[in-house]
C-alpha cells in the first residue's frame, strides 16, 4: 500500500512538471508572437525617390485634353503649363520625362496600379484626394466655374435652372457639383463628358447651355476664341488649387520634386514658364 502511495506521488509530480512545462512553452510563444507583431508595424523605409532615380524616368499621367496645363498643339504633340514644368523639374534631376495620356475618370486607378508614378495636370486638391494620396504644396489657385454663350442671356446661376449643365466626368468639378446640392437639383440634367474641350463643342452646338469647368482652362480655351461669344458667370462653385498627387507614403519622392520647384521659384524659372503660358506669374508655390 505504502509503494502504491509512493507511485501515485511520483506520477503527480510528473503531471506537475509537464503542465508547467507547457505553461513556459505557451508563454514564450505569445511573447514572440508580440515581437513578430510589434515589428510588423513599424515603418517601411521611404525609397519611393530612390526607385524613380534608379529606374532614371518619371512617368506623367495626364489628360492630353486639358489646355493649358496639358493638351496636344497642331503638331499632336502634348505641350502646356505642367508639362513645361515637368520637363525642366525631371532635366534637373537628370532623369527623363515620360507622358503618359490617361482616362482622367481612372486617375486613381492608373496611380495606384503603378502605371503612373504621379498626377500632374491640373490636379486639384480635395479633401478625398487628400486621403487617397500624398499631395504635393499647391502651385497654382484656380476656381470652378460656369461658362456660357453670350447671347443665352444668363448671368448668373439662378438662370440655370431647368437648363442642361455640361461637366467632365471625374473632375474636381463634377466633385463641386455634387457638394453644391441646390443648385446642382435646379437644373434639368447633367451630361458628362471625357474632356473639356469636347463639353465646350457641346455647348457651342447649343446641346449643353452652359459649362462647369475649372476657371485656368475655361479663360484659356475662351481667349483662342472670339472672347465675346462667351461669358464667365461671377459665382464661382468652388474655390480650389492645384497640386501634384503621389502615392499614399510617397513622401521622399514628394519632397524630391518640391525640393526642385523650390529651387526654380528661386532662380526665377517658375516664373518665366508661367509668364509665358498666363502672361505673368500666378504661381502660388512656396
Amino acid at each position: 500500500m505504502k509503494r502504491k502511495r509512493t507511485w501515485l506521488l511520483l506520477l503527480l509530480c510528473l503531471t506537475l512538471l509537464v503542465s508547467a512545462c507547457a505553461g513556459n512553452t505557451g508563454t514564450t510563444e505569445k511573447t514572440t508572437g508580440a515581437t513578430e507583431s510589434a515589428s510588423g508595424t513599424e515603418e517601411k523605409t521611404d525609397d519611393s525617390w530612390s526607385k524613380i532615380e534608379a529606374k532614371g524616368k518619371l512617368i506623367m499621367g495626364l489628360d492630353d485634353n486639358f489646355p493649358p496645363m496639358g493638351f496636344r498643339d497642331e503638331k499632336n504633340e502634348i505641350v502646356g503649363f505642367d508639362v513645361d514644368l515637368a520637363k525642366e523639374v525631371t532635366k534637373r534631376l537628370g532623369i527623363e520625362l515620360d507622358l503618359l495620356p490617361i482616362d482622367w475618370s481612372m486617375k486613381q486607378n492608373e496611380l495606384d496600379a503603378g502605371n503612373v508614378d504621379l498626377l500632374w495636370n491640373g490636379y486639384s486638391f480635395t479633401p478625398e484626394r487628400d486621403a487617397d494620396n500624398t499631395l504635393s504644396t499647391a502651385y497654382l489657385a484656380n476656381d470652378q466655374v460656369v461658362i456660357v454663350l453670350s447671347k443665352s442671356g444668363v448671368t448668373d446661376l439662378a438662370g440655370l435652372a431647368g437648363k442642361t449643365l455640361a461637366v467632365q466626368e471625374g473632375s474636381s468639378a463634377q466633385q463641386a457639383l455634387d457638394a453644391a446640392a441646390d443648385f446642382k437639383a435646379s437644373l434639368r440634367s447633367v451630361v458628362p463628358f471625357r474632356d473639356n474641350v469636347t463639353a465646350f463643342l457641346d455647348v457651342e452646338s447649343g446641346s449643353s447651355d452652359a459649362l462647369l469647368i475649372d476657371k485656368v482652362v475655361g479663360e484659356y480655351y475662351i481667349a483662342q476664341k472670339d472672347e465675346a461669344d462667351y461669358t464667365i458667370l461671377g459665382e464661382s462653385l468652388a474655390p480650389e488649387t492645384y497640386v501634384i498627387g503621389f502615392r499614399k507614403g510617397e513622401v521622399a519622392f514628394k519632397d524630391k520634386i518640391e525640393e526642385t520647384l523650390r529651387a526654380m521659384k528661386e532662380d526665377g524659372k517658375l516664373a518665366e514658364i508661367a509668364t509665358e503660358w498666363f502672361g505673368s506669374d500666378v504661381t502660388i508655390f512656396k
